[in-house]
């Protein structure tokens, strides 16, 4: 398997309009999510809504993101 970086195209979290929710607070909330192994619909108040994190993390894994991160980190 090769492990070519991502563009910066394919990680775009939405359209190129004003973006309501920082990437720091998706990221962060993504790791909350992962960290804690609770549902999306039981992500507290203080993150982005459910499925404004939910869109970005389904999209970086099905282009191999979180498997690239993974095997990183693994090396």
């Amino acid at each position: 398997m090769s492990c070519k970086p991502a563009t910066t195209a394919s990680l775009r979290l939405s359209s190129p309009r004003a973006k309501k929710h920082l990437r720091r607070a998706i990221l962060d909330a993504i790791f909350y999510l992962v960290g804690g192994g609770i549902a999306w619909r039981q992500l507290p108040s203080d993150f982005p809504p459910a499925m404004t994190v939910y869109s970005p993390f389904h999209s970086w894994a099905k282009i191999g993101v979180w498997q690239r991160i993974h095997d990183a980190l693994r090396d």
